[in-house]
């Protein structure tokens, strides 16, 4: 679901974008103090509102309100406190090279970035969920 929004917030009109950009650059600042801190319970907070204002860019509510909801049902959980730091670095990374695709209007990037994001998350958060591939 969210490869899918991150193409679809890409694919808003410039306008739309580069009103959302400063929200989103925010969020992402976030993301990476609280990776920078170490501080996970800040990270997932951060990550949270960074993904809620992708989906909010793309536009529609019912997306965001599913992807939101399984967020949070997935996050209660996940690993925990021992994270590590280079996770939530790389995740913070990610959030930023997001945002620049979307601003863009790179649809495709934006998707392809997303789809490695959730899986490498996934598989960092939720170890033995995630079949590893050959």
């Amino acid at each position: 679901l969210e490869p899918a929004a991150a193409e679809r917030a890409a694919r808003q009109p410039a306008d739309r974008r580069a009103a959302a950009e400063r929200r989103l650059r925010e969020a992402a600042l976030a993301v990476t103090a609280a990776a920078e801190a170490e501080d996970v319970v800040a990270h997932v907070r951060a990550d949270r509102a960074f993904h809620a204002a992708l989906l909010d860019l793309a536009g529609n509510a019912v997306l965001a309100e599913t992807v939101l909801r399984l967020r949070d049902r997935s996050r209660l959980y996940g690993r925990g406190g021992d994270v590590a730091q280079d996770t939530l670095r790389q995740a913070a990374d990610e959030h930023d090279r997001l945002v620049d695709l979307v601003v863009a209007g790179d649809a495709d990037g934006a998707r392809e970035l997303m789809t490695g994001h959730v899986a490498h998350v996934r598989a960092e958060w939720s170890p033995g969920s995630v079949p590893s591939r050959p």
